[in-house]
């Protein structure tokens, strides 16, 4: 085994470029390309790449993205990959966009800037102190752009004025304000007042000035020199564009020469790296890109790549994968705009079409990635007696020869990912073991053949003095001094192998791999691995990253034996000290042993598993991730196990019963689950059964079966577990059209919090942090101020929040007025009260969405003097699709009463029994497409209890409540209103019904557009506690009252049309017939109930019960449930009318 432990975000990418730092191979040079049309500018950039994603500008100057999304690299507000194109959320009018690595900017049309995905070093130049984002945010002071550029971890905007401003790392000084201070701000580059182009590139920064000139800053310039502030480079060059990528600075210059300079290849025809710019040879070009690699467009409008950087962009010209020349990319032509990222490339063409070809590692060239195989792929074309997962993932044939996939760097092109091939000079084979540069095999007379890099004698021979990558490569060659070999096992630069009695090792002894106590001496020739003085025997091992463990035997019994690296207490012996001979970690008798990356396990006599050492992602199996000096035993296994293996960060038993558990890091499925979690506890892979063997390294996993069949999974970046990670050729990809409503923005509407209460006028009750708490009631006439960001989890860009509102015991009745504390007071209400009946007051509350001032406060009017509680159950952002009004009457009944534009002035109450047509569309602002309209609609001097339905006007008219309202037995009516979400029907109308006579007035708050993830429902019943009475599915049909402190858990997802995945769902919550004065709380189940109302209702001697209803956001929890808890008894109804 195996590589050292490295992050998830950078693993793959430092393999690759480990890998072909090794590989230098000079091919052929190309025939210098015809011009064959007239040189053109080439339009501003259209197209963007990072490591793993790339990006578009679509033709509605909106920007879609595909590939790995870890850190947001999409955009999208989620952190889920994706082979399709997403929508970036709230981007638009967009000119420009650049990438590079995980994160990404866009220039909009005024000149304003917005960046999304990583900020560990603050290249997303807002101020935050944050890892990444998901959705895009603006640098700030950045409002007069031109052009955009994005470097290995910084970014630079060119102002209007000529001026450059950059941001984020700047250990190299390439933000170029001569200095070395890394600023999560925009900082402005010296000196640069004339800059005419930007590029930015891995370490440094370059700009072309208006007189040609090229200036650059960082590390790696021209000429061998790093700057912190802006230096002319190439004084005698006038130049046309730049390109800075990992390697190399490219220029065009005016005569549409391509001119490259750094650690090469330089597309000169020459290795050799040259700190002076040298002419590609290709005649001439109209732009060019670089990164890893170099691409340019040619007069001909097709397109040439060079380099070594990465064999994946290069391996569509030719079978070696790299090149000192440029190379034609076939099926290339009419090409305008042109991207390289670190591992694949794009280019558009005239007709707006985009292709792209290299890596597919996360979905980057649109179709389902192959670099992360779910269990079930079949190894092609094999049958097998032996297989070792790696790197390379090998195989012994029935016919005993070796088939290996993944890095072969035998084969003249080391990233060919056509399949498994057969490593010559190998026969009569009957064991093979893989790790990263180098392999070996156990043929059938038991000598060892060993082929590979041969950095430090690995091998089994001398490695050359002067150590150059192509001479270290050796083809299998017989290793000498060791013989009647049983089992062998391969590390990270070194190789032990048993005679079944003696075991023995050679290459690296850096941190005691060798076992022989010889002062951490390297060596070619096997050594023997010293076992302390009771062993008699050593006969099977494994090979781990930097340590290797044994089954040793004396005259008693049998026992784990570890030596070589400790960091992490992978040699169980209680310490982290290296050690160079043997010791041993207490486990008798083992059946099977494993090396991992970094940890240990084994499988004792009485079947129990035992694992020790790292246990960062879990790979220990014990359900924590904490490490472990000692053996640890496993446990939750149904069945004996007989092996056990272990990858970098992951660990499998193969079970008697033919099947195999993981656990550990699933970043790339090796642990055979679909989600990509870690898993602490061993799992069962699925679809995988009778197999006879299994094998881990790195990150892969394999398995044969009784039938001979290898079937394997996990990572699959470079071919390894037999699929193809890469496209030959260019491949046709969806990025300049618009997209479809099923890839539109995702952005939530709105994003449910733990209800919390921000202000309560009350003596003595709290808030969620001691804001707003206390003050005594408000004062007929007058505002209060209630600040919602930055609390309870709303976050500062948050525009509207939904607030629920209580008035408590008002002294009159009244109404209350939320609105956006920088807006005047509109001519609406959003809570209707009354006073006392009789002696006793009576509490009132609504849910309604209110606008939040640019410092995110709510001002709230109450018309006569009333105690107030304000909780907030969400909020939402300009990017979720809510279009908050100014709040409008629409509809208003009474006589004398007028709306906003004179249209539903009734003039007389509605009848009970009767609906009335309110049209939404076209009104207040309202979009002609918006799909629900935010109502709040109060019933005026009802005459009797009654209730409301709102619905889109249809003639099957649901089984719900949106309103219930009533008189009191003492003939005084009860004004009662509630906020609903309202779906529109084709012609954007609502329909309400009234089962009572009663005056209506209806004020529009907003509106919701069709194209965001709320779903509006057919109003349906969920819940119903009264006798013989329905719910939409039977289901939740209780028959009888809630008890006082009662709590009920009510199925949500899954009914009504609400999807499984549902976060959230708007509930319209009636207490019917309630006993005395009380409240009601809903949230998620699961979670601790908090201190909050949803409904308050009320009952009093003098006037009986009154029935109250209030629409409620609900969050819901993973299985879909809401939790409702009732201080008083009462039935309850809940209808569901929307989702989230």
């Amino acid at each position: 085994m195996r590589s050292a432990p490295t992050s998830h975000r950078v693993r793959a990418v430092l393999t690759l470029c480990l890998i072909a730092s090794m590989l230098v191979i000079t091919s052929a040079a190309a025939p210098a390309p015809t011009a064959t049309a007239a040189l053109a500018p080439v339009p501003s950039a259209s197209l963007a790449g990072g490591a793993y994603h790339h990006c578009a500008i679509r033709a509605d100057q909106t920007v879609a993205c595909w590939g790995r999304n870890d850190v947001g690299q999409l955009g999208n507000n989620t952190t889920i990959s994706s082979p399709t194109p997403q929508l970036v959320s709230g981007l638009t009018d967009v000119v420009a966009i650049d990438a590079m690595i995980n994160t990404t900017c866009a220039l909009r049309s005024d000149g304003t800037v917005a960046c999304w995905g990583d900020n560990d070093d603050g290249q997303l130049g807002a101020g935050l102190a944050v890892p990444f984002t998901t959705v895009p945010v603006d640098p700030i002071g950045i409002v007069d752009a031109v052009a955009i550029e994005v470097g290995g971890a910084h970014a630079c905007a060119l102002g209007s004025d000529g001026t450059v401003a950059c941001w984020g790392q700047n250990g190299l000084g390439q933000l170029g304000n001569g200095t070395t201070t890394t600023s999560n701000v925009p900082v402005s580059a010296q000196f640069l007042t004339d800059a005419a182009t930007i590029s930015a590139g891995g370490t440094a920064t370059c700009s072309v000035r208006l007189t040609g000139e090229l200036s650059c800053w960082g590390a790696g310039l021209p000429g061998d020199v790093d700057e912190t502030r802006p230096t002319d480079v190439a004084p005698s060059l006038e130049v046309r564009s730049v390109a800075v990528g990992h390697q190399a600075i490219c220029v065009i210059t005016v005569d549409h020469a391509a001119m490259c300079a750094g650690t090469g290849p330089l597309g000169d025809g020459s290795d050799e790296p040259n700190p002076e710019f040298v002419e590609v040879a290709l005649g001439s070009a109209l732009d060019v890109a670089v990164a890893a690699d170099a691409c340019a467009i040619t007069p001909d409008a097709g397109v040439y790549c060079w380099g070594a950087g990465e064999p994946l962009v290069l391996a569509v010209t030719q079978p070696v994968g790299d090149s000192a020349l440029p190379m034609r990319v076939p099926d290339l032509v009419d090409v305008v705009d042109l991207h390289v990222a670190p591992a694949h490339a794009c280019a558009r063409s005239a007709d707006a079409i985009v292709r792209c070809w290299g890596t597919n590692l996360d979905g980057q060239l649109q179709f389902e990635p192959t670099s992360r195989l779910g269990p079930g792929f079949e190894f092609p074309d094999l049958a097998a007696t032996d297989v070792s997962a790696g790197l390379a993932t090998c195989a012994v044939s029935v016919d005993a020869t070796v088939l290996c996939a993944g890095f072969d760097v035998l084969a003249p092109a080391p990233f060919d990912f056509s399949g498994p091939r057969v490593v010559d000079g190998l026969v009569d084979i009957g064991q093979v073991a893989t790790q990263f540069t180098h392999n070996c095999a156990v043929d059938t007379s038991g000598d060892v053949l060993c082929w590979g890099f041969n950095t430090v004698g690995e091998i089994g021979v001398p490695p050359l003095g002067e150590f150059t990558v192509e001479d270290s490569v050796v083809p299998p060659v017989r290793v000498d001094g060791v013989s009647g070999v049983v089992d062998i096992a391969v590390g990270a630069s070194f190789s032990c192998a048993s005679t079944g009695s003696t075991a023995y090792c050679w290459g690296t002894d850096a941190d005691g791999q060798l076992g022989n106590d010889a002062a951490f001496v390297d060596s070619s020739s096997p050594v023997e691995v010293e076992s302390g003085p009771t062993t008699t025997t050593v006969d099977t091992l494994d090979a781990g990253n930097g340590h290797a463990c044994a089954r040793v035997i004396n005259a008693i019994t049998s026992m784990v034996g570890c030596w070589g690296r400790n960091n992490h207490g992978e040699l169980g012996n209680g310490t982290t000290d290296d050690q160079p001979t043997m010791v041993f970690p207490g486990v008798l008798v083992p059946a099977s042993i494993a090396t991992g990356g970094s940890h240990t396990c084994a499988i004792d006599g009485a079947a129990d598993v035992w694992c020790w050492g790292d246990n960062s992602e879990g790979q220990l199996g014990i359900g924590t991730t904490t490490s472990h000096t000692t053996k640890q035993q496993l446990a939750g296994l149904p069945a004996d196990p007989i092996q056990v293996v272990a990858g970098n960060s992951h660990t499998c038993v193969l079970l008697t019963t033919g099947d195999v558990h993981c656990w550990g890091d699933n970043q790339t499925r090796q642990v055979g689950q679909p989600s990509g979690d870690m898993h602490i506890n061993p799992v069962q892979v699925p679809g995988v059964s009778n197999v006879v063997q299994i094998s881990a390294n790195f990150d892969t996993t394999c398995a044969r079966r009784v039938d001979s069949s290898v079937t394997c999974w996990g990572d699959n970046g470079i071919g390894q577990a037999g699929a193809l990670p890469t496209t030959p050729t260019p491949v046709v990809v969806d990025a300049g059209a618009p997209l479809d409503a099923s890839q539109a923005d995702v952005v939530p509407v709105v994003e449910p919090v733990t209800p919390a209460r921000l202000f309560d006028t009350r003596t003595g009750q709290p808030t969620i942090d001691g804001l707003g708490a206390g003050g005594g009631p408000i004062t007929g006439g007058t505002d209060v101020t209630v600040q919602v960001t930055g609390r309870a989890g709303v976050p500062d860009d948050a525009t509207f929040a939904v607030l629920n509102l209580t008035a408590v015991r008002p002294s009159a009745n009244g109404y209350l007025t939320a609105h956006a504390c920088d807006t005047e007071r509109p001519l609406a209400a959003s809570l209707n009260y009354a006073g006392p009946a009789g002696t006793a007051p009576i509490t009132l509350g609504n849910e309604t969405i209110v606008a939040l001032s640019s410092t995110g406060t709510a001002c709230i009017y109450s018309s006569s003097p009333t105690d107030l509680t304000v909780d907030v159950t969400a909020y939402g952002t300009a990017r979720g699709g809510y279009r908050a009004t100014t709040p409008s009457r629409v509809l208003d009944s009474r006589a004398g009463m007028t709306t906003f534009d004179g249209q539903n002035d009734l003039s007389a109450p509605i009848e009970g029994g009767t609906e009335v047509e309110l049209q939404i569309r076209g009104r207040a602002g309202v979009s002609g497409t918006a799909g629900a309209a935010v109502l709040y609609i109060a019933a005026v001097d009802p005459t009797g209890v009654g209730y409301l339905t709102a619905y889109p006007c249809d003639p099957i008219r649901p089984l719900a409540s949106s309103l219930n309202f009533s008189t009191l037995p003492d003939g005084r009516s009860v004004n009662r209103g509630n906020e609903v979400i309202a779906p529109l029907d084709d012609d954007g109308k609502v329909c309400l019904f009234v089962s009572a006579t009663t005056d209506l007035t209806v004020d529009l708050v907003g509106s919701i557009d069709p194209s965001t993830t709320y779903a509006v429902e057919s109003p349906a019943r969920l819940l119903e506690t009264r006798p013989g009475q329905s719910t939409v599915d039977g289901e939740f049909e209780l028959g009888a009252a809630l008890s006082s402190g009662d709590e009920i858990e009510l199925d949500v997802a899954g009914r009504a049309g609400v999807e499984n995945n549902a976060s959230a769902a708007v509930l319209n919550i009636t207490a019917v017939n309630p006993s005395g004065v009380g409240y009601l709380t809903a949230w998620p189940c699961g979670t601790t109930r908090p201190t909050a109302s949803s409904l308050n209702f009320t009952a009093t001697p003098n006037t009986g019960s009154i029935n109250g209803g209030n629409e409620v956001l609900a969050p819901l929890s993973i299985d879909g449930t809401v939790c409702l808890f009732v201080s008083q008894s009462t039935d309850l109804t809940v209808d569901v009318v929307g989702s989230v």
